[in-house]
C-alpha cells in the first residue's frame, strides 16, 4: 500500500506533496534569492523543490519555511532541505546535508502503544532514578521498523497541575546510548528505559510531587502524564 504521508528531515509530509513535481526554487519563492548562486558550489538541486513546512510566500521579518527536492546525485533516496527566512525582505538560505525519505511517522508507528507500567511513581531523592516505560505492540502482526527507527524515550517533569518546570530541572532523554528499536511480537511488549536529558545531575530532583511524561522521539509517541512523588 503506498503510504499517505513521508518524513523528511523532523517534518512530516504529505504524499500528495511529497509525489509533486516541484519547480525552480525563484519559481516556488516568487523572487531570485541573492545567494541563490551558492546551491550551484553544492550541487543542490536546480528544480523540483516544493514547500514542506512554513508560510508561501515567506513573510519578511519573520517565519522561517523549508522546502525539499529529491537529491539523486546524493543518493536514490536523498533529498536536500532549505531553511528559508525572509528577514526585511532579503531571503537567507539556510544548508543541510542529505536527508533520506522515509515512511512517515503515523504509518511507522500504526498499532504501538507507549505506556507506564504503573498508575503512579515514587522516587528517593537519595536514589538514581530510571523510569522504564512499556512499547506495547496491539496489532496482530509483527511491528518491524525501518531500520533506521531508534529505541530513545525522553521524558519531563511537569508541575502537578501540568504546566512546565524551570529549565534548571531534569527532564530525560539526550546522554542515553541510542540503539536500534528491533522488531515487536505481535500482541506483546518491549521496555525502554527513560534517560536523562539536559546534562542535569540525574540525582538532583528536589522532594515534591509532579507529573511525568514519556516520549518516544523516533515515532513520537508519549505516554500519559502520571503522579511522581519525590520523599527526601
Amino acid at each position: 500500500m503506498h503510504p499517505s504521508s513521508w518524513q523528511l528531515g523532523h517534518y512530516d509530509v504529505d504524499d500528495v506533496v511529497v509525489s509533486s513535481p516541484g519547480c525552480a526554487i525563484d519559481e516556488l519563492l516568487g523572487f531570485r534569492p541573492r545567494n541563490l548562486d551558492e546551491l550551484s558550489r553544492y550541487r543542490r538541486p536546480r528544480t523540483g523543490w516544493r514547500l514542506i513546512h512554513g508560510e508561501r510566500p515567506i513573510p519578511p521579518r519573520g517565519g522561517l519555511s523549508v522546502i525539499a527536492a529529491p537529491w539523486p546525485e546524493a543518493g536514490p533516496s536523498a533529498w536536500s532541505l532549505l531553511d528559508i527566512a525572509n528577514p526585511y525582505g532579503h531571503a537567507q538560505i539556510g544548508r543541510t546535508g542529505p536527508v533520506v525519505i522515509r515512511v512517515g511517522r503515523a504509518v511507522r508507528r500504526r498499532g504501538l502503544v507507549l505506556e507506564w507500567p504503573v498508575a503512579s511513581l515514587a522516587h528517593d531523592a537519595n536514589e538514581r532514578f530510571v523510569p522504564s516505560v512499556l512499547l506495547r505492540n496491539t496489532a496482530d502482526a509483527e511491528w518491524v521498523g525501518d531500520g533506521h527507527d531508534h529505541s530513545l524515550v525522553t521524558g519531563e517533569l511537569l508541575r502537578v497541575d501540568g504546566t512546565p518546570l524551570p529549565r534548571s530541572l531534569p527532564r530525560w532523554g539526550v546522554g542515553a546510548q541510542v540503539m536500534p528499536l528491533g522488531p515487536i511480537p505481535a500482541l506483546s511488549v518491549t521496555t525502554l528505559t527513560v534517560d536523562m536529558l539536559d546534562n542535569a545531575d540525574p540525582d538532583a530532583i528536589p522532594p515534591g510531587s509532579y507529573l511525568i511524561r514519556a516520549r518516544h522521539v523516533n515515532l513520537e509517541l508519549s505516554t500519559p502524564a502520571i503522579s511522581l512523588v519525590v520523599s527526601a
